[in-house]
């Protein structure tokens, strides 16, 4: 925007934030994929049904740490969970001491094979969960052309959605030269004489 003088000269630009709307309509590609099998993970119990898990428990003073505890199995599968936790009194008072505590769980795995149903099931409401988030960022689903294909391996949920959303990004304007108003006025010279006889 211009900034004028009394005499409708230009003497500077005070630039604003420009604020538009722009959307734009456009086309996204979505692909999705379920293998037809899948493993589960089966505990391993002894055999009268006790408990294989190994507990190892932990105790850090300063650079010192103590375990009591075994964790080695000969399990081919296991998986190990661990939490730490260090201690403090008062609100923000930190001691140096950590205690912690790591279990390890064996396991059989087992692989099972999804049916159609549950593969459609699974694959529509991922890509309905992906439909609720465009319009949550403010895209418009104007048409959706994706289908679920059931392969050899795997099903999977492919196609296109036409979409309008908005687009462009803001970017600086180009900063416009002032003009320069003390330029030497009309009729001066280099020599202060301003062109008169006296």
């Amino acid at each position: 925007m211009p900034v004028v003088n009394d005499a409708k000269e230009v003497i500077g630009y005070q630039y604003q934030e420009a604020d538009a709307d722009i959307t734009g309509e456009t086309v996204i590609s979505y692909e999705d994929t379920i293998s037809h099998s899948y493993e589960v993970k089966k505990r391993l119990t002894g055999p009268k049904g006790e408990d294989m898990e190994r507990t190892e428990l932990d105790l850090a003073i300063g650079s010192y740490w103590f375990s009591l505890g075994d964790m080695k199995n000969h399990y081919p599968h296991s998986e190990t969970h661990s939490w730490q936790k260090q201690l403090k009194i008062f609100e923000n008072f930190y001691l140096p001491i950590t205690i912690g505590m790591k279990r390890t769980i064996p396991y059989e795995p087992i692989k099972k094979t999804h049916t159609a149903e549950e593969e459609q099931k699974m694959l529509s409401g991922r890509f309905y969960r992906y439909l609720q988030d465009l319009e949550k960022k403010g895209v418009e689903i104007l048409e959706n052309n994706v289908k679920i294909y059931a392969g050899t391996d795997a099903a999977q949920a492919k196609g296109t959605i036409t979409v309008r959303m908005p687009v462009g990004q803001k970017q600086p304007s180009e900063l416009l030269e002032t003009p320069n108003n003390n330029e030497s006025q009309q009729g001066e010279t280099d020599d202060g004489n301003d062109g008169s006889n006296n």
